[in-house]
């Protein structure tokens, strides 16, 4: 997550940059709003999916995809019998 993390930040700095140099110019604040937003979703959207797909393979397939060697290169086989 730590690319989609820059990624976002450039974004929330480049609508933020957008917001303070729009002044009179409505076109751009909305513009700016719309990119900062979208930023955000983005993340969250991220965030979640990575949630989802953790409690999927750790409580309910029992594959811990943090392990460091990986679920296949554990002793006994790729996968365990329940």
């Amino acid at each position: 997550m730590g690319v989609a993390g820059v990624i976002t930040l450039v974004m929330m700095l480049i609508a933020t940059v957008m917001l303070m140099t729009g002044g009179g110019n409505s076109e751009q604040m909305k513009r700016g709003k719309e990119i900062f937003t979208g930023a955000v979703v983005g993340l969250l959207f991220l965030i979640f999916s990575v949630v989802i797909l953790q409690i999927i393979t750790k409580d309910i397939i029992k594959i811990d995809i943090t392990e460091p060697n990986g679920p296949i290169n554990r002793p006994g086989g790729p996968i365990q019998p329940i």
